[in-house]
């Protein structure tokens, strides 16, 4: 995915979990919520209050159409908002992501785009021969499905996945480069981790990069 400048215009898809989903003319990738201005207010008065609960003091009464700018992830059905001078809470249930945006910082790397969109689906369950990020999927199943997402076309298997892209060297793995092993692989997730979908038992989740003899680590981005 290109690198984007200030002022450029992309297309919101959703947010959740500290980032953007974007499009950005036939590319999909993802940004932080700080680098991206703001969400819309769909309700006629929303309000703005100082903790996430409905029991929490009320500090200002937002109108119809007001633009937030994003400060947290959602959790619980809130999201810690900016609007003016004010910070605070608001429900999520009033909320809508505009058509255009206006890039405020540079966007980070492909390689964190595909990282961040990789980690929504920790804790999710292994199944062997799957491939669905949500209900189960095997370990190239698993990178299968996420490169999908970046319009990477890849073969439901580890052995194959090992001929595609290009090869790095060890010293110059990055995150989001793919790890392939004898019989399994993973995505490389920086601090010498591979996230990946590694058995019954603990599904997808994060393993240490060497923990088995690697074969070659390719970059598909």
């Amino acid at each position: 995915m290109e690198l984007l400048s200030r002022g450029d215009e992309l297309e919101i898809l959703g947010y959740g979990d500290g980032w953007y989903l974007v499009s950005v003319g036939d590319e999909i990738g993802y940004l932080p919520l700080d680098a991206v201005d703001a969400t819309v207010v769909t309700t006629t008065k929303l309000n703005l209050r100082t903790e996430a609960t409905t029991k929490s003091k009320v500090c200002d009464v937002l109108p119809t159409g007001a633009e937030l700018e994003l400060l947290s992830a959602e959790k619980d059905g809130w999201v810690e908002v900016s609007y003016e001078d004010e910070t605070g809470y608001v429900s999520v249930d009033y909320l809508s992501a505009s058509a255009e945006y206006i890039v405020d910082n540079p966007v980070m790397t492909t390689g964190e785009a595909v990282l961040a969109y990789a980690q929504q689906f920790l804790g999710n369950r292994y199944v062997w021969g799957g491939t669905s990020l949500t209900n189960g999927c095997d370990c190239s199943g698993y990178v299968m499905q996420i490169f999908a997402a970046f319009g990477v076309s890849l073969p439901h298997s580890s052995y194959a996945i090992r001929n595609y892209g290009t090869a790095v060297s060890y010293s110059d793995m990055q995150v989001g480069d793919v790890v392939c092993y004898s019989g399994h692989v993973g995505i490389y997730a920086g601090n010498g981790k591979i996230i990946n979908a590694l058995n019954s038992r603990k599904g997808i989740c994060y393993t240490n990069v060497n923990y088995a003899k690697i074969i070659t680590i390719r970059r598909l981005v």
